[in-house]
Formats: C-alpha cells, structure tokens, sequence
C-alpha cells in the first residue's frame, strides 16, 4: 500500500498550496490498509476456529493486534465484529472445494456461506478460461467479481457522500472498503495461477500451471490451448498455519504467541515516568478534555485497577455468557485505547507542522504504549492464553485432514484444484512473491486514480469504473488484450511479469526454469531455503506500536510485497514512534518518496530508492514550514530542490540547499 503514497487524492477532499490537490497522507494510507488488513484476518472467523473458541474472543485478540500494527484501535481503526466480519472465499479468490467439509458453516455462524455446489462453482468458464467462482456471473453463485464491484461502489459512493456530508466518518470508511477491494484484487496474483501462466505465454514451456497435464482447453479470441486460471482450496490448516502458529518446530512464534509475550513484558516496565513526560509538553497541542494529559492519565489507571476481572474461559459452551463478557472487556478496554489514540494523534498533528521536535516525544510515544499494555494486561491475557490453547488443540485434526489433498495436481491429470499452501505466492518464500508483489503494486496504482476521479466527479458511472477494474484484474493472460474497457489494466499485470521475467539474467532465469517446472514444484523448490514468515502482519515480529518492530504497519507478510521504501528510511505510518531525526523530517516534509529522500539528504549526500515510489518535485513551494507557536521554530526556508530520477532504476538523487533558518 506505500504505493498509495505517490498517488493524488480527490481534489475535492483538499488541496495544497496554489489549488493543487495533495496526495493521500501517510494516515489516509492507513486507513485503506486497515480494510485490506481485516480481511486477512477475517480468516480467523471461520469454521476451523469458531468450533473451538467464541468469535467474540477472536475479534478481541485481533483488535489488540490491529492496535500494535497500526498504532491505533479506535474510531476508525477499531477492529468490531461486523467490521472483521468471517472468513468468506471469495473475498480471496480462494478456491471453495471441500469448505467445511461438506458440512453447513452456517451452522457454526449464519454470516459464513453455505455448501458448495461443485458442479457450478468449481467449473471452467469456457468464455473466459477462469473457473466460474472467480468471474462467471451469469450462473447465479458467488463470484469474487461481484463482490469487487459492490465494495467499489460502495467506496465511491462513501466517497461523494463525504464531499456533502463533510464527515470524517464517510470517508475512512470508503478508504476502508477501498482496501478491501484491493485486498481481492490483489489475491487474484496472489492466489491463482497468473504468473505461471503469463510465463507460459512469453514462451515458456516447462512452467508447471498447477492444474492436471490434461487440462488444457480452448477460450475465446485465443488461437492456442491454455490451461485454466485457478486458485487454491484454503483449508483451516493454511489459516492456523500462517496466523494461529503450532505446526512446526519453525513455527513457533505464532502472532498469538507474540502478542501475550509482549503484553506480558509490558507489564514489567516502569509506567511512572509518562505523567512527567506530559506534563512537559507544550499546552498547546491538547485541547478539550485532553488538555491535562497527565490528570486524565491517572484517572484511568486507577479506574482499571478498580476494575475486578471475572475468571473467563473463551469455549464455546455458552456462547450468550461469553458474549456478555467480552463486550464487557471490550468497554473496560476501550476508554485506554481511545485515550492513547486522541494523544497520539495530537502529537502527531503538531508533528507534520514541526520540521524537528525534541527527543521527548520519542520518549512520550514509548512510555505511553507501555502505560497502555500494563493496563490493558490483566483484561486480555487470560484470553489470549486461552484462545491460543483451543486453537492448537484443534489443528491436528485439521491438518491431517488436508495433507492428502496437497499433490491432487500431480496424480490426477484432470485435476484442477490445487491446495493454497502449494499454489499461493503469499509467503516470502515463494520464487514468485516478488514479481506478483510488484505486479499486485502496479495494479494498485492503476485502480486508486480511477476511484479518486469517481469521487471528483459525479458525473462518472460508478458502476462502469467498478466493471472495468474488475475486469482488467480478473483475466487470463492469454486474453490480456481483450476487453477494450479494460485492456489497460490487463496490461499493466502482464507487462509487470513480463518486464521482471525479461530483465532477469540468462543464469537467473534456467534456474528459475528448473524450481517452477512440475518437478520442482513437487519437490518444492519453488520455496527458497531458510525464509520462514511469521503471520499476516507486515513481514517482521511484533512489536509494540511506535517501538522497536512493529511501529509500521506494511502491506502484510501474507501478501505479495517488495520492500517500497528501505527500513532506515521508513517515514512510518503518523502514529508516534520516532526513531530518528530523519524520520521526524520526512513526517515534516510529508512522508513519502520525497520525503524520505528529503529527510535523508539532511544527513546523507544521496538515497536510494526503488524507481516505481518516485515522486516529481511538487513539494518546492511547499517546503516553507510555518511552525506558529508551537515551539520556538519560526520557519525553515528551503530553496535549491533538485530532483533526479533515473527511470528503470534504483537511484534517485536528492540535494536541498537550507539557506534560511530562523530560531
């Protein structure tokens, strides 16, 4: 989603200095990638799960986890039980044979879908070489591209109705529902077959499409036989693999894990130098009922420690009394985190109008994040103990119940069906995760400027924009220049392949020839050696929000994703957190691109960059920073910006000149 950051918002929402519209700040990108964050954690409401702990615990533990990767947990980052909703496949593109087991999920939660019809569901659309669950909308089931096109519309229409309404809450939730459907959209390379299948069509041959040797078959306006576009059953093993951990011995830091081990130290810390801290901040960054920070602080730990927990146990067997606990966990939860996210938020505010504020912010950010875990503590540590325990007591079944499924591809010719676990490029691991990130990337950034042009101008169908990106990510390869409307878009997928197949070295490619061949496959060596993930949550442990490793929340480690922007740079996500004078200048410069090579420059000669986050120099007139009366800073007059962008590469030079600065 750090792709977002180079894209313009609506110029209807806000411009910058001389009518031009701003780009999407670093807390809107937040916002969107908390709507395609909760879908991958929507897989834990689910058949595999429900049956051994309540939903109402799940959405608990993956609120608490939502706040250490985003840095906030309420208002719009609140993590609520219609808002995670269950897991659905075709919010994945995933493959719905075997789901459940053949039994009804309803009956667990009416929110999960029914039986599947395998006639109709799991065949292949002739018209268009995909299986049906995917595109066919003309059979009356469930497709992943009518779901899309709802959420697009929604989100465009939440959008217009924020240009009215003028309130905030209409649009976070259309940048939310954006990210959802960027979410689907983007496990459509994650999840199928594409990339194989675009490599078939550059010529290759001995690319394994992880369908049946016999599959191949003839589509529309295509003169060659293709194999199908399909994407893998996900079984509850996948999910209990990648989040719930206990599969391997590699495995066992499971997010779960990590988050009570975390909450656990946090309660070991010394709180009492926060009260101090606040009271050293400049009086004007609060207002309102915040404005005795360091009062109110103590007011809420004594409320929580007044508090008298129950004795809670998360099973099932009494969903109604469980339910009435959680919700009054959640109440008792909720006025710390709120709390913490109002100050937080103030801070930063005050912080994208100061080039440079003084280490005790750095200090506020980290001792406020351990006030919070020590109070929250003695409420969610016994559920996450206890969440862990039924999940690992589950998975055993569950995992032997999938394991015979895995090389159906490879002793069924007419197979068409392969499992998640050996199809999906989601893990770093996978040989084809960098190639599908950039492409799920560059797909990302030709669908955002279509919704903000929606909601600039009314006048656009929304239901036409919706079609046409639907459209121009759910093909095969083979028809990639049909579909006038969406042709584009088609394009900009292929040609992401194709331009990392080709600028691959000779050696590099007949290696890769051998690790994607079917023999490969079956041995795994599509997997790299020693690349182990840890969960959904951003490609790195968990960390407390704002310190140490999981200050910044990333497209998650369940997605394909190159790294945007290198970690010594990262501009974070606006929620505290400092680590460095350079990440406080690019908060005040306005993150991004630019302003990681900006806040780099004070420090360093030049930056490296990845070519595809460039920026044009639209910040020139906008680096005179008026500071007001926040801190003594008046102003800082930068003059002499140089930009140069070296396409097709990795280099981008900076050079500022600071010939003003006034104290």
């Amino acid at each position: 989603m750090d792709v977002v950051l180079t894209l313009t918002n609506a110029r209807a929402f806000s411009s910058g200095l001389l009518g031009r519209p701003k780009k999407f700040s670093k807390l809107d990108v937040s916002r969107l990638y908390f709507g395609n964050w909760l879908r991958d954690y929507s897989q834990a409401v689910d058949v595999a799960s429900v049956r051994f702990v309540s939903a109402e615990a799940v959405v608990l533990v993956v609120w608490i986890l939502g706040f250490m990767s985003f840095g906030y947990g309420t208002g719009e980052f609140e993590v609520t039980k219609e808002r995670l909703g269950v897991y659905i496949p075709a919010e994945h593109v995933d493959n719905p044979r075997g789901y459940a087991d053949g039994q009804d999920a309803r009956q667990y939660d009416p929110r999960l879908r029914g039986p599947v019809d395998e006639r109709r569901e799991l065949s292949v659309d002739p018209r268009t070489g995909m299986k049906n669950y995917i595109a066919n909308e003309d059979i009356g089931i469930a497709t992943s591209s009518r779901l899309c096109k709802s959420i697009l519309q929604d989100a465009i229409e939440l959008g217009r109705r924020y240009k009215r309404s003028n309130k905030d809450e209409d649009y976070f939730e259309a940048l939310r529902l954006l990210g959802t459907a960027c979410h689907c959209l983007e496990d459509f390379l994650a999840h199928s077959n594409y990339a194989e299948l675009a490599l078939l069509e550059l010529g290759e041959r001995n690319v394994f499409a992880h369908v049946g040797d016999r599959t191949q078959m003839r589509i529309a306006g295509v003169r060659h036989p293709v194999y199908p576009v399909t994407t893998g059953t996900f079984g509850g093993v996948d999910f209990l693999h990648s989040v719930m951990g206990g599969f391997t011995d590699k495995m066992e830091a499971s997010e779960i894990g990590d988050l009570g081990d975390i909450v656990a130290e946090a309660q070991k810390k010394d709180t009492s130098t926060l009260k101090s801290l606040l009271m050293k901040l400049p009086s004007g960054i609060f207002s309102g009922k915040d404005s005795n920070p360091a009062q109110q602080a103590d007011q809420l730990q004594a409320n929580a420690q007044a508090q008298q927990m129950a004795n809670l146990s998360v099973s099932p067997r009494d969903p109604k009394q469980i339910t009435i606990q959680i919700e009054s966990l959640r109440q008792q939860i909720y006025p710390i985190l709120e709390f913490h996210d109002r100050i937080m938020k103030a801070i930063s505010s005050a912080i994208s109008k100061i080039p440079i504020l003084p280490d005790l912010l750095d200090k506020i950010s980290e001792q406020l994040n351990i006030w919070v875990f020590t109070l929250i503590a003695p409420f969610i540590l016994p559920i996450i103990r206890q969440v862990k325990k039924e999940v690992e007591g589950g998975s055993s079944a569950v995992i032997k119940s999938s394991k015979d499924a895995q090389h159906i591809v490879f002793n069924d010719s007419y197979a068409t069906d392969p499992t998640h676990s050996m199809l999906s490029k989601d893990h770093f691991s996978n040989v084809l995760n960098e190639p599908c990130g950039r492409a799920a990337m560059d797909t990302v950034a030709w669908i955002v400027p279509q919704i903000v042009d929606a909601w600039d101008d009314d006048k656009i169908d929304s239901r036409r924009v919706a079609a046409r990106i639907v459209a121009g990510v759910f093909h095969h390869p083979a028809q990639r220049g049909m579909a006038s409307d969406a042709a584009e878009g088609r394009m900009v997928m292929f040609s992401s392949i194709e331009n990392w197949w080709k600028g691959l070295k000779d050696r590099e490619r007949q290696e890769l020839r051998g690790k994607l061949s079917r023999e490969g496959v079956r041995a795994s060596r599509h997997h790299k050696d020693g690349v182990h993930d840890c969960g959904h949550g951003g490609g790195r442990p968990l960390g407390m929000p704002g310190v140490g490793a999981g200050a910044r929340p990333q497209m998650q480690q369940q997605r394909p994703r190159p790294q945007s922007i290198p970690p010594n740079m990262s501009s974070g996500s606006g929620q505290g957190g400092r680590t460095s004078s350079p990440a406080r200048i690019q908060e005040a410069l306005g993150g991004g691109a630019l302003g990681a090579a900006v806040g780099g420059i004070l420090l360093r000669p030049a930056v490296g960059l990845n070519s595809h986050m460039l920026v044009q120099a639209e910040l020139t007139c906008e680096a005179i920073i008026w500071v007001g009366d926040i801190m003594p800073l008046r102003s800082l007059r930068v003059l002499g910006m140089l930009i140069t962008t070296i396409l097709n590469r990795i280099t981008v030079q900076v050079r500022i000149e600071v010939v003003e600065v006034d104290f």
